[in-house]
């Protein structure tokens, strides 16, 4: 029988000390050889259960429940019913050993089936056993005695989701969690002829047994099938009843559009099944910093201070005077606000997700602890970029600040209208722009509320075409935006240093519709 008695906690009492020599005869094979004991009628005599006028057990005598750490009590007990009969008690190093060698690793896919054949496999004493839906467990010509075991439930385990995600020793890898699934089963038992209190009697002793072999023994899951690799899981596979009210035990059985027969749920946990992927495995950090090694072998170390790192607050446009809602441009110069933007040379570090390499720039004169000056680089294409900066000599460590995202929008040109070149009811606009530097990139026009694809695919460097819906009046005057990645151009003009923030919109940016 795959089963094993279920283990007693100690409640967190220290451990026994090594018992005395007498005891060497009588000691059930647990691990430490004296933190676990288990003491054994004389061979020959039966064993007989309090409050049954005592009555004898039949077969042989079975131990008291060991005591102590349930794992370690349950992988000596997993080696000593795998060995012979007539073979020595196992000590506690053995034990020991067969708990680290073998549990520690996952199951395969194959785990659920092999949990269900273990269950089935302990449950066959008592009567044949089917794995079958509710609504063909007892089909065609069969009314004997039957037991049937469905798996009507499959959840995640909550207490190993909960669980930090497992590393590997020696460099911290990150490793994949397993699958940590619960299994919730409905045992239904068929008296001969459909005999409801036959059926009572089976359901009884089958009950019995799933009690009595609360924690599946890993002797007896590899038994069954070993290739699932159920046996070799640190943590041990137990079977706990659950109560279903009326509502719900009614709710399954109508589900299945059959009759209700009487049925008891358990739930088995905890199945842990391994992934496929394998987890990286890098080469070791043969040293730190750039620069190299002294005489004895030691880098730079991690880099150190006694304040905290830089740290950027916001990003804005200097011409716009503190607005951070208006994009980057050609030729535009931000402000980072920040602080600790100070211990040796600043250093900005553009990145965009259509870029291969992040670009570097270096701080422009005039700037200080808290305000940094940077211009906008050529090369950086309209769309998301993300601003970081860097603090230190370039051949030393350099201490990095956190990210910052900075939208980049293009620099529209004078658009101009093609009469007659657009299908009927558009009017084609040509739109000149810069910082198109990358191919199909996402572009849209705005004008009036409506977007407008362009009529070509969009190249780096190209003037791209759109076909307008005529809906206006002749002689309308309609103010033309440009989406490039997300980021909206500019339609107002060149703000003046000498003059309040501009509130009109850019003609230069309109059309006049035909």
């Amino acid at each position: 029988m795959p089963f094993r008695a279920r283990p007693r906690p100690t409640g967190g009492s220290a451990p026994r000390s090594p018992p005395s020599p007498r005891w060497s005869s009588t000691c059930a094979a647990a691990p430490g050889a004296g933190h676990e004991r288990a003491r054994l009628p004389p061979a020959g005599r039966t064993r007989t259960r309090p409050g049954r006028e005592g009555r004898p057990r039949a077969g042989p005598a079975r131990p008291h429940r060991v005591r102590g750490d349930p794992v370690r009590a349950a992988a000596a007990a997993a080696a000593a019913s795998a060995a012979p009969a007539s073979a020595a008690p196992v000590g506690g190093a053995s034990a020991r050993l067969l708990f680290e060698e073998e549990v520690g690793r996952v199951s395969t896919g194959r785990a659920i089936e092999a949990v269900t054949q273990a269950l089935r496999a302990g449950l066959a004493s008592v009567s044949p056993v089917t794995a079958r839906p509710l609504d063909r467990a007892r089909t065609g010509a069969a009314n004997g005695p039957q037991l049937n075991l469905y798996l009507y439930d499959v959840a995640p385990n909550a207490a190993w989701r909960n669980l930090e995600p497992p590393t590997q020793a020696g460099g911290g890898i990150g490793l994949h969690p397993p699958l940590a699934l619960d299994l919730r089963y409905l045992l239904t038992a068929y008296g001969d002829g459909d005999d409801e209190i036959a059926a009572h009697k089976l359901l009884g002793e089958a009950m019995q047994v799933l009690h009595d072999g609360a924690v599946l023994a890993r002797a007896g899951l590899k038994g069954v099938l070993a290739e699932a690799g159920v046996h070799l899981q640190p943590d041990r596979v137990r079977l706990t009843p659950v109560h279903l009210g009326t509502d719900e035990q009614s709710r399954l059985w109508t589900a299945f559009q059959t009759n209700y027969r009487i049925s008891v749920a358990y739930q088995v946990s905890v199945v842990l099944i391994d992934t496929l992927d394998p987890p990286a495995a890098p080469l070791p950090v043969l040293k730190r910093g750039r620069a190299p090694v002294d005489e004895q072998g030691r880098d730079e170390g991690v880099p150190a201070g006694a304040s905290a790192g830089p740290r950027l607050d916001r990003v804005t446009v200097e011409a716009w005077r503190g607005n951070d809602s208006v994009p980057s441009r050609t030729g535009d110069r931000l402000v980072v606000e920040g602080a600790g933007l100070t211990g040796g040379p600043v250093r900005a570090r553009f990145a965009h997700p259509r870029l291969a390499q992040p670009i570097w720039a270096d701080a422009a004169p005039g700037s200080t602890a808290e305000r940094v000056l940077l211009l906008v680089p050529a090369a950086l294409p309209a769309g998301f970029a993300t601003l970081m900066l860097a603090v230190g000599p370039p051949e030393g460590p350099r201490i990095t600040s956190n990210a910052l995202p900075l939208p980049v929008a293009v620099r529209l040109g004078r658009p101009s209208v093609l009469p007659g070149a657009g299908r009927p009811g558009t009017v084609r606009v040509t739109v000149p722009s810069d910082r198109l530097l990358v191919d199909d990139q996402a572009v849209l026009l705005l004008a009036d509320g409506r977007q407008t694809a362009p009529n070509t695919r969009v190249r780096a460097g190209a003037v791209l075409s759109f076909d307008l819906p005529h809906t206006g009046a002749a002689g309308a005057v309609v103010t033309l935006r440009l989406r490039v990645d997300g980021v909206d151009s500019v339609p107002l003009p060149e703000p003046d240093p000498a003059k309040p923030l501009p509130t009109r919109f850019d003609p230069v940016q309109q059309v006049v519709l035909p």
